[in-house]
This record gives structure tokens, C-alpha cells and sequence, in this order.
């Protein structure tokens, strides 16, 4: 896939040469074409991807999925494009529509001159600037962008050796989800902070089992890049390094002790303290400054138009708002929209397309954390990364619990975990399966030496 991107920018910038496109220029022509040579070398780039020696039918099975998925992608993103007036999908519409306005402005327009590395719609109007106004190939870099995630998320599953059949489900979900496909697709900036989370979940990954310290620096960074777009970015990092002094650096066991607690309250306050530093850039949304009053005070603010909810108990002191109310802010974020949320087609398109994963997956997590895998799979750590995970999810759970009151809102900013959320699907589901192993070979194994005893009785008596 790295080919695939390097090529892209090379066919822009040819074209920039070439054509040295400005505000008039007509770039519809080099889009299409471009755009038709593109989805070939995909194609391309995802057979040559996904490789699974042992399994030639599983990679058979991934690789076309892949694809299918990639179509489907394509096809809505034809769709939003260039059939927006017989009617538009949901969720691409206001924001959709405002990051391609603004970032034309950006590029020809009264932001021209203006600089802001912390707007997604800043570099979209760099991009124009360099080869025209071209929201087909911005929207297609999305689909990509999205792909390649995919893509990482098996590569994620291989190098745990996961059970075909685990694997195949945890790809299903990574393909098709309905909500996941449609807001990677159109134009926002999710697809782009979602690839630079499961790329700094994949670079973790590696470190876990290769132990090469540039792998964890990398994941650390590309979560921290993540974070100029949207502090959501930065959830990665926080959970990957807080499990660092929880998680010993040999084996990857979980080691939880009083001193390593203490470790990762101090990481944390020292993290919180580094952002308070740079807030006015990183806590935009939330006011400019990491405090509680500030936090609730933007958080009433957004509690305004015909998605919003005002959650929680309502009038308490800051501090205690924050602690009273984070555990229920953080659920709706995770199952909105709710029934009682429901304003018509689009909700109830969202719940069943993206809110029942969640619901299933906490399930499916709670199931494996009280079935207690940890000790009868002792010497795997594959639980271990599955700690991991949740933590990951559990700090996204609370940081947008607060930066969201709104149910619309919820449907886009989650996307930009599920990818962490299916592999942590996955996970759960290996490490049931593994336990059910174990358990069935001790289950046969008592049942042998009953069958042994029975036969010395048997013996003795006779």
C-alpha cells in the first residue's frame, strides 16, 4: 500500500507541473482519469497485501472481502459526490460539506493567506492549492486511507496467530459495518485520525513482540500526529503508555503492584500537565484549557440542537460533575443513538449499523474478563494485550463522554476507534476459544487418570 500512496503523489505532482492549476482552472478530466488508474492500483496493492502462506483459502477469502468492501466504498462515494441532489447520505451533510467550503477558501479563498495546522480543512486547501479543486480525489484518499486500516488491522490478527474462523468474523466487521464504511468515506477527517490510531495500534503491536524500542517511539508519535487534527488522536498514546508500567517489558505479563499504580497516576498527571501546556492548540474544543470548569462549561454549550442530550445530575460543582457524571457520559457515548434518542431513518440506520457492535462487543468483553482466562491461559499473553485494548477504549470512552453531547456527533467521532474495538473483537473471541481448549484438554485429562485409578482398583481386587 505504500507503493500505491507513493504513486499517487507522484501522478500529483506531474499533474502540478504540468498544469500549474489555479482557481479556474478545469481539473475534471486528469480527477476521473486519475481516479479510474487509482482504484486499479488498489486493487493491485491489496492483492499483494494480504499474504497468509499457511492458509491459502483464508487469504483467498480476506482478499476478496477486502475488495468487496473497497467497491462498496467506491460506489457510495460516486454516490456522494455526484448524486447528492436526488438525496444525501446520512452524515454528510454540515460538517461533510463545510471541510470541502472552508478548504477551498483556504486555497483561493479569504483563508488563503492564513496558516492553522490544527484544521483538517487547512491541508484539503493546500492540496487544492497545489492541483485544483478536486473533492473526488480527496474523498478517494479517505477511501484509502480506510483500506489500508483494514489492511493493518489483519496484519494486527496475524501476528497473534489467531484461529481462521476469528479471524474471518473480526474481517466481516472491519469491511461491512454500515457506519464504519460511510464515514471513512465521505469528507471528514475521520478516515485520517482513525488510520493513525490503528497505525500507532499495529506499530505497538510489533513492539510487543519484536521488543524494538523504535516500533513503541513510532506508535507513540503516530498517536501524537493523530492529535493535531483532533485531540481524540491522542487517546492511543495515553492508553499505550499508561499500560507500559502495568505490563512487564519481558514477558508482556501483566504485573499490576502498588509502585506501578502510583507510576501510571504520576504518567497520567504529567501527560494532563504537557497538554494543559499546549492547550490552546490541542484543547481547542474544550475551551483552550484542561480544567473542570472548563470542560462542563463547553459541554452545556454543546448541548444544543435536535440531537443533543443533557445527561447526567445536573447542578453539581465542577469537580464533582466530572466525577459523578463521567461514568454516565461515557456509556451514552459508547450506545448512542438510544432508542429514546431516535429522530427518524438515520438513527435507527446508525443504532442497528454501528451502536449493536458496541453493545455485543462490551458484552463479549465482560463474558471473557469474568470467565477468567487470565489464569487458565497463564502462559499466554494474549490477555495482557487485551488490557491493553481496554484501556485504550475505556480513556476514548471518557475523553469524548465529555467533548460530545450530541448524538449525531457520537456517530461520526466514534468511528475513529472501531478499528481498535475490532480487533479487541477479536481478541476476546481467541482467548474464549483458547480457554474452551484448555479447558476441554484438562477436562480429558482427569477424565484419563479417573480411567487409570479405576483400572488399578479393578486390578488390586482382582
Amino acid at each position: 500500500m505504500l507503493v500505491a500512496a507513493m504513486i499517487f503523489a507522484v501522478e500529483n505532482v506531474l499533474y502540478h507541473l504540468f498544469a500549474n492549476p489555479t482557481e479556474q482552472t478545469d481539473t475534471s478530466v486528469f480527477m476521473i482519469l486519475s481516479f479510474l488508474i487509482n482504484v486499479i492500483i488498489v486493487c493491485i496493492a491489496i492483492n499483494s497485501s494480504i499474504r497468509d502462506e499457511k492458509n491459502p483459502e483464508l487469504e483467498q477469502s480476506i482478499k476478496s472481502m477486502v475488495v468487496v468492501s473497497f467497491f462498496i466504498r467506491i460506489a457510495i462515494l460516486l454516490w456522494d459526490v455526484y448524486a447528492r441532489d436526488i438525496f444525501i447520505l446520512p452524515n454528510s451533510e454540515a460538517d461533510a460539506e463545510w471541510y470541502h467550503n472552508i478548504g477551498a477558501s483556504f486555497a483561493f479563498g479569504s483563508r488563503a493567506d492564513e496558516v492553522d495546522f490544527n484544521r483538517y480543512s487547512y491541508y484539503v486547501g493546500q492540496f487544492y492549492k497545489f492541483v485544483g479543486v478536486q473533492k473526488l480525489t480527496v474523498q478517494f484518499f479517505h477511501v484509502f486511507l480506510a483500506i489500508c486500516s483494514v489492511i493493518l488491522i489483519y496484519k494486527i490478527l496475524c501476528m497473534f496467530g489467531l484461529d481462521a474462523k476469528v479471524k474471518k468474523r473480526a474481517m466481516i466487521f472491519a469491511c461491512f459495518l454500515p457506519n464504519l464504511m460511510m464515514i471513512t468515506t465521505f469528507f471528514l477527517q475521520e478516515s485520517v485520525i482513525a488510520f493513525f490510531i490503528i497505525l500507532s495500534l499495529y506499530l505497538y503491536t510489533k513492539w510487543w513482540f519484536g521488543g524494538n524500542t523504535f516500533n513503541l517511539i513510532l506508535s507513540v508519535a503516530s498517536s501524537f500526529i493523530g492529535s493535531v487534527l483532533h485531540i481524540g488522536g491522542i487517546v492511543c498514546a495515553i492508553g499505550i503508555l499508561s499500560t507500559l508500567f502495568l505490563v512487564n517489558s519481558k514477558d508482556r505479563k501483566l504485573h499490576i503492584t502498588t509502585v506501578r499504580m502510583v507510576a501510571v497516576v504520576f504518567m497520567i498527571f504529567a501527560v494532563l500537565a504537557l497538554i494543559s501546556v499546549v492547550g490552546d492548540d490541542l484543547l481547542r474544543k474544550m475551551g483552550g484549557q484542561l480544567t473542570a470548569e472548563s470542560m462542563t462549561g463547553t459541554t452545556e454549550l454543546k448541548e444544543t440542537g435536535g440531537s443533543a442530550y443533557a445527561i447526567g445530575i445536573q447542578g453539581l460543582p465542577p469537580v464533582a460533575d466530572l466525577i459523578v457524571n463521567t461514568p454516565i457520559r461515557a456509556f451514552y457515548f459508547a450506545f448512542s443513538p438510544l432508542p429514546w434518542q431516535w429522530r427518524g431513518l438515520s438513527d435507527i440506520l446508525a443504532f442497528f449499523g454501528s451502536t449493536i457492535f458496541y453493545i455485543y462487543l462490551v458484552i463479549q468483553t465482560i463474558k471473557t474478563y469474568r470467565s477468567k482466562a487470565t489464569k487458565t491461559l497463564s502462559d499466554d499473553n494474549i490477555t495482557s494485550y487485551m488490557f491493553v485494548l481496554v484501556v485504550i477504549v475505556i480513556v476514548a470512552m471518557v475523553m469524548f463522554g465529555w467533548g460530545v453531547s450530541n448524538a449525531g456527533t457520537v456517530i461520526r467521532h466514534r468511528e475513529k476507534f472501531t478499528y481498535i474495538c475490532i480487533v479487541l473483537f477479536a481478541i476476546t473471541q481467541e482467548i474464549m476459544l483458547r480457554k474452551k481448549g484448555v479447558d476441554t484438554e484438562n477436562e480429558e485429562s482427569v477424565s484419563d487418570s479417573s480411567d487409570l485409578q479405576r483400572r488399578k482398583i479393578f486390578d488390586t481386587v482382582r
